[in-house]
């Protein structure tokens, strides 16, 4: 079964680059007939220089490239032709990930025995895989050292004599860091692993030890070992690459330095070693060789794989998947080192399994596993619209939807914000950059509600002729002998269907006489001359009119509009409330209200009318949102100070400290509150409204 022409998928990685090595160390031995890459066009390009013969394709281009340089193929089909190629016969499988699962199949199903670098594809579809090779009757060998080991230690050997088998794992560069600091981990110091030089993905498998969780399915799949006799070991030196046990109480061993040379040649050389001379292991220099049982605190990658494998169907697919995910989420900065394997485990938890029986079942599977895993952040325990005493509670999936008796803001508990919780879905494990945007969410929807309430009044105000709803004292508008009631009919001959036709008229006429036309019911049409006056950029009659077609541009933009001035109107209030400026100091009658001066302002503005209620809770919904802003403890700015504090130190605040410093905090504002409530008491007697306009509300 002499190999000869090589097809290398994964030709520009870590892995395909010492494949390529050990091919050219051997020119009379073996051909390299075509070789492909993820996206790197500059060194395929570079080894087509070399042979003009070599079939070279790339899975995508590199972003901002339009085409590919001449004799490079692009896509899915073109990988699939180099692991097929006519005069490929062993083909490397070093594409990282579930992209090597489809050319995996299509290389054993054109006849080609398989060298094994990737681990995903044993993984994701180990049956699939296993019975294509049995059916065509062809070979599938390891290069992955530790599996490598494994089949060069069951060479001559009586197979079922075997007992059991010792993955060994160097247990990554943070096998003495403290379990609290695994948070704090950056890409950069999950990439120093310390003793193998690999690619990216497969270094930081490496440190959770999720590597050895897909290496145990592997192994499974290989050599059709059940998974009770296979166990883990960790070995810092990576000198010992695996053990195999056998029924005599014998002991097989494979040691040798980590080179990843040395199982690549084994394997395109097999049934022969091929003479390469590399440098030899001393064991006298070496001088002792560790071996310990893994901590499944700091690796539960492990246990989470032998137990995907066990379930089997499609567990294993999600296993792989969500890593990819989580690791991916890991690399983009989403994701902290210490919650990729407990999202890895929800994602687990939260599948359905189904049979691996086809490609196009995993495919589906693995999509699921990774939309999952990247989409399902922050766990939400509560969604409340408005505040106080519940009046309906429903739970849906992990969510509890209610409605409370004040109808204003709302309110949402998420899962390790106050409880303590720590798993991968809880707030407090998020990234800074994460957590920053969850807290400003919700202030920032209190402050952009009132432009839904808005557009709703004038939803409401709409329809039937355009009437003068209010005059202003004073105006144009009044001086000319209009009145409140009265219908408009036209501008300056313009028919008037709709507020904004009004608005725009009197903007348009830049400060020149505009004539009205109005038809009060009942009476004769008459006309009405008036000299706007301006006020900012606008040209202003005095009149606030109501009725007409709505027109949801003009609409949204007046809602937004005037959000925008119950916003600046209320931090000009804060300003006074901060800066002392309050006429009557804080107990006055100009001072702020708690809760007995909201409700007393919500009653009279629901016997005013439904209008004057949706203004009112428009006006308090933008209170609620600055003043939870507002750098204090027990509020949203008060969490959002310290996310600051932790963004600029770049470790985690004492999470304890923070709670001490919240719970005083809280401690201040209900003696706030009780503050406010007694000035509310004091003014029972005066309406809220004369409160206002004595203050200048």
């Amino acid at each position: 079964m002499k190999h000869h022409g090589i097809a290398v998928l994964g030709a520009t990685g870590s892995i395909g680059r010492q494949v390529i090595e050990i091919i050219d160390e051997f020119p009379d031995r073996f051909e390299l007939v075509s070789a492909t890459a993820g996206t790197d066009v500059v060194r395929l390009a570079k080894l087509k220089a070399r042979n003009s013969k070599l079939f070279v394709a790339v899975a995508n281009l590199p972003e901002g490239r339009g085409t590919a340089p001449k004799g490079i193929e692009v896509g899915e089909e073109a990988i699939i032709r180099a692991a097929t190629h006519p005069k490929a016969d062993l083909v490397v499988v070093a594409i990282s990930g579930f992209a090597s699962l489809r050319p995996t199949l299509a290389a054993l199903e054109s006849d080609r025995d398989i060298a094994l670098a990737s681990k995903e594809a044993l993984v994701v579809a180990g049956e699939l895989v296993m019975s294509a090779a049995r059916t065509r009757g062809r070979w599938v060998l390891p290069i992955d050292s530790e599996h490598s080991a494994i089949w060069q230690c069951r060479w001559g050997e009586d197979l079922t004599t075997i007992s059991g088998i010792t993955l060994t794992g160097s247990g990554g560069p943070f096998r003495k860091l403290p379990l609290e600091k695994l948070r704090d981990v950056t890409v950069a110091d999950a990439l120093k692993h310390p003793t193998w030089k690999m690619g990216p993905k497969i270094t930081i498998d490496s440190a959770t030890m999720m590597n050895k969780a897909l290496e145990v399915i592997e192994l499974h799949h290989l050599f059709d070992i059940p998974y009770d006799q296979i166990k883990v070991v960790i070995h810092p030196q990576s000198i010992v690459h695996s053990l195999v046990d056998f029924v005599d109480g014998s002991t097989k061993a494979q040691l040798g330095l980590p080179d990843m040379r040395v199982p690549i040649s084994i394997t395109l050389g097999y049934p022969e070693r091929l003479f390469r001379h590399p440098e030899p292991l001393r064991l006298e220099e070496i001088g002792r060789l560790d071996f310990q049982p893994p901590d499944p605190k700091r690796y539960p990658a492990i246990q989470l794989g032998l137990d995907a494998g066990r379930k089997g169907q499609t567990y294993p697919a999600v296993l792989n998947g969500a890593n990819e995910a989580a690791v991916q989420l890991f690399v983009e900065g989403s994701l902290s080192f210490d919650r990729i394997v407990p999202l890895v485990a929800d994602t687990l938890e939260a599948h359905t399994p189904q049979p691996a029986d086809s490609l196009d079942s995993l495919v589906e599977v693995d999509a699921w596993a990774r939309e999952w895993a990247r989409l399902n952040g922050v766990r939400v325990l509560e969604f409340n619209v408005g505040f106080g005493a519940p009046l309906v509670r429903k739970t849906w999936g992990e969510t509890t939807y209610g409605v409370r008796s004040i109808p204003l803001g709302g309110y949402v508990r998420l899962a390790g914000m106050d409880d303590g919780e720590t798993g991968p879905r809880s707030f407090t494990q998020k990234p800074v950059w994460r957590r920053l945007t969850i807290i400003v969410a919700g202030s920032f929807a209190n402050l952009i509600l009132p432009i839904a309430i808005f557009f709703v009044i004038y939803v409401i105000q709409s329809g039937g002729p355009v009437t003068v709803q209010e005059l202003v004292v004073g105006a144009p508008s009044q001086r000319s002998g209009v009145h409140a009631g009265d219908q408009l009919v036209a501008i300056n001959g313009h028919p008037i269907n709709s507020v904004y036709d009004l608005r725009d008229q009197v903007n348009a006429s830049a400060g020149n006489p505009v004539v009205l036309k109005f038809g009060p019911p009942g009476k004769p049409a008459h006309e009405i001359a008036i000299d706007p006056v301006r006020q900012g950029d606008r040209w202003l009659i005095g009149v606030s009119p109501s009725g007409g077609a709505i027109d949801p541009v003009h609409g949204s933009g007046d809602a937004v509009r005037q959000d925008w001035q119950f916003i600046t109107a209320t931090l000009g209030g804060f300003a006074m409330l901060v800066s002392g400026a309050i006429p009557g100091g804080l107990g006055g009658s100009c001072g702020p209200s708690g809760p007995i001066g909201i409700v007393r302002a919500t009653a009279e503005a629901a016997s005013a009318g439904w209008l004057n209620l949706l203004f009112f809770a428009a006006f308090l919904s933008v209170n609620l949102g600055i003043l939870n802003l507002l750098p204090l403890p027990a509020l949203d700015g008060g969490r959002l100070a310290f996310l600051v504090i932790e963004g600029v130190r770049r470790r985690a605040i004492d999470p304890l400290k923070e709670q001490r410093v919240h719970y005083a905090g809280l401690v201040v504002l209900l003696a706030f509150v009780v503050f406010v409530s007694y000035n509310d008491i004091v003014r029972l007697g005066t309406p809220f409204g004369s409160l206002l306009s004595q203050c200048g509300g």
